[in-house]
């Protein structure tokens, strides 16, 4: 009779401990999310996962014009570039930490750039670490990018480079709201966007997209030659919120890249 029981009491364990151990698989996040709950805590971009969710658009996957790429002097043509001048000052911004970058919107539109007379207007700029595109097979440790529109809708991106150097005093505001946790939101009253800009003003031009989904093309490239600095510690700030969020390197196609001389 006492072995009956004991059998008894011991099937009756045996049959919670599995129910709890399936309860637990059903509904762990970890088990649910996977490697996806990493990249979430690191917010980590992953393209392959985006640009499946915009595959009706089809330039991610099909587009020709695509960013970024590959810039070697063998593949820039002689003939006349654009004109293209920086009407750059103080911007009152809003800053908003995104998903896969922090960025800053415009709340005064008075920055503007404008290529052969036609002007675009100062919309955005963001980051991506590394950098997105490579000259010459060199690539640097962040890439800015400030994001231009003009009255019908057409898209001019600026890209900077970011490398290791001395500490960047214009950025450390900036810096500031994103390591506070508590925010999502902060406006930002006077940013002189002229900062940004690398004293020596040579650049690349080219026609290609954006490079997040959903990859739009028909973007106008100014990619300045010569990096900006930002410190070892400020670079190591944004990787530890947005790191490796580039895009990797897409195919020229035989696009005209101009080398150009910014005013």
């Amino acid at each position: 009779m006492k072995i009956r029981h004991l059998i008894l009491l011991l099937t009756f364990f045996s049959f919670l401990s599995a129910t709890a151990y399936f309860s637990h698989q059903m509904t762990s996040p970890k088990q649910l999310t996977g490697n996806h709950e990493e990249t979430i805590t690191k917010k980590e971009v992953s393209y392959f996962e985006d640009e499946t969710v915009y595959a009706e658009e089809k330039a991610c996957e099909k587009g020709t014009m695509q960013s970024p790429i590959q810039i070697e002097s063998a593949d820039v043509v002689r003939k006349q570039a654009p004109s293209i001048r920086f009407s750059y000052g103080e911007e009152q911004l809003g800053l908003v930490k995104q998903k896969h970058t922090l960025e800053a919107v415009s709340k005064s539109n008075l920055n503007f750039i404008t290529i052969d007379n036609e002007q675009y207007k100062f919309e955005s700029f963001h980051f991506h670490q590394p950098s997105e595109h490579q000259i010459e097979g060199q690539s640097h440790d962040m890439e800015l990018h400030l994001v231009h529109k003009n009255e019908k809708g057409e898209l001019a991106v600026v890209a900077v480079f970011i490398q290791s150097g001395k500490e960047n005093d214009m950025i450390k505001e900036v810096w500031k709201f994103l390591k506070d946790e508590t925010l999502k939101e902060k406006e930002y009253e006077a940013f002189n966007l002229l900062q940004f800009i690398p004293e020596e003003k040579t650049a690349y031009y080219y026609e290609g997209s954006l490079t997040t989904p959903p990859c739009t093309e028909g973007v106008r490239w100014i990619i300045f030659e010569n990096p900006i600095e930002f410190s070892k510690d400020q670079i190591a700030l944004f990787s530890k919120f947005y790191g490796n969020n580039n895009r990797p390197l897409q195919p020229a196609n035989g696009r005209e890249i101009i080398k150009i001389s910014v005013k």
